[in-house]
This record gives C-alpha cells, structure tokens and sequence, in this order.
C-alpha cells in the first residue's frame, strides 16, 4: 500500500529535480524526500501528480527511470506574464516495477517555483492496484452479496458548491450540492468531512475563480496545505490535493483567507473530493 504526499518547504536549490522536502504522508517510505524520487518496491500501477505555484513561466515534467534510463512522461507549462501566483498541476498513470523511479523535473529556462511560506507546492502518489497473475478462465457463477469488508471500508464523496457568491472571508467553504456522498461523511451544512474507517484517504479539489483565491486543507484545526492561484484571465480553475492518514473522528475541511474569490456557476463549477485508498 505505498503512498506518498511531500511539500516544498526549505529544499536544496542544485538541479533539475523538484524536490518536495517536507513529507506529509509516506506510508512504507516509497518517496525519498533528500532526493524527490520516488521508488518503486511493490510493482503496479501508480498514480502521481502535483499542484506546484510559481510567479513566473514555468515548465515541469514526470519523469520515469526503468533500469537507470530516463523517459519523461508528459510534460505541464503555465505562461505567467504578470507576477503573480499561479498553480501549474499534472498527472498520470504509470505502469513500474520493483526498483522504477519516479520524479518531478523542471525546465532550466522555465522552472521557478515560488519559493517561501503563504503557499504549498505538492507532489504526491499512490499504488491504484498491483498486476496480478493471470489463472486460468472458470466457468461464470451467480453474482453473490456484497462482502462484509466492502460494505464496511468504503468512503467516497464528491460535493460542489453552486453559487456565484464568494464565501466569506476566513470562513470554511462549504460545498452545498453532493453528487456522491453514500456514506454521508461529508457534512454540506458544515464544509467539513469526518472520518469514519480509519487509513489513507486522498482529496482533491478543481476550484473555478474570477478573482484571486487562496485556499488552505485543514485537518482537525490544523492546516496542511495552502494553495494560492492569482487571477490573470476573466476566469481560471485552480486545483491542490494531498494525502493523508486519518483516525476515527478526525476531520477534514476547505477554507479561504481574504482572497476568496471561489465560484460555482453553471459551466464554471467548484468541486471537492475524497476517497479511501486503504483502511487500516
């Protein structure tokens, strides 16, 4: 069950490599934070992203290592003519095996990450699921009842908040229309999610904004994350995740400063997410 989230809070400044220093999840040490790599020990699929803010051009890839050879992935660029921050984010899904290294590479030319405490720059992974051994083809049988197990270490929610108005200054938002919420973990009346299975959860948010927007993840009055994307068009989206362990009764809400400037129209939405990865 590797699974990884580090911040960018006082790196090494050499090289190419994005390192993310702080961890904030690194369930069996997968992510090597004195290096930004991550390595593989339990081969699979992965999936990795990043949300990392930058006042200036900026241009980052995900790159893979198999056997010491290098393959960039995919690569992100966000053109910033006017100084302010702005959220570059990207993501995809790799196939590794035990050994596979994978890490965040900035262009030279274009590769300046904001570097300093009003704002977080993220990178994160997880296993979606290990290759199994293929058996042999059995007959088909009757679909059976849902399990035990399942039935009682499932948490998912996807809510989005549909208004044109801003929510207050140095509130919590709360995300007032649920698309998926079957276990009713997250709470529309408060903007806030409770944990109920304790293990690794992963959350995520895709914000729409037509003014400057800061937004901070806490847990259980303690924040964890801020993320700040500075309007330099009409309109923009802004997004940020992380992972995190959670225990019985520990919570997990959105909030904005005075920069607040979060929409929910029809065609420019707000959402919020959250999913358990692995129970305890």
């Amino acid at each position: 069950r590797p699974a990884f989230s580090a911040i960018r809070r006082n790196p090494p400044m050499s090289g190419n490599i994005v390192i993310f220093d702080t961890v904030i999840t690194n369930q069996e040490g997968p992510y090597q934070n004195n290096t930004g790599q991550f390595v593989c020990a339990v081969a699979g699929y992965y999936y990795f992203t990043f949300q990392v803010v930058s006042k200036s051009d900026i241009c980052l890839s995900i790159v893979s290592s198999a056997r010491d050879h290098a393959q960039r992935s995919l690569g992100f660029c966000d053109a910033n003519s006017k100084g302010v921050f702005q959220v570059v984010s990207g993501g995809t899904v790799l196939k590794l095996q035990r050994g596979d290294r994978v890490w965040i590479e900035r262009d030279p030319a274009k590769g300046r990450i904001y570097q300093g405490s009003d704002v977080d720059s993220v990178f994160s992974g997880f296993l979606i699921f290990p290759p199994g051994i293929p058996g042999l083809m059995g007959p088909p049988g009757e679909p059976g009842e849902e399990g035990r197990y399942k039935q009682k270490h499932q948490s998912v929610f996807t809510v989005t908040r549909q208004t044109s108005q801003y929510p207050a200054s140095n509130s919590v938002v709360k995300f007032n229309v649920a698309i998926t919420n079957p276990q009713g973990d997250y709470d529309t009346s408060t903007g806030k999610f409770t944990c109920k299975v304790p293990g690794l959860y992963y959350f995520v948010y895709h914000t729409s904004q037509t003014a400057n927007l800061c937004l901070q993840l806490y847990r259980s009055d303690v924040k964890v994350t801020t993320f700040c994307d500075h309007l330099s068009n009409s309109k923009q989206v802004t997004s940020g995740g992380v992972l995190l362990k959670l225990q019985v009764g520990e919570k997990v809400w959105l909030a904005v400063n005075d920069y607040n400037g979060m929409v929910g129209t029809e065609g420019s939405d707000s959402v919020f997410s959250g999913f358990l990865l692995f129970p305890d």
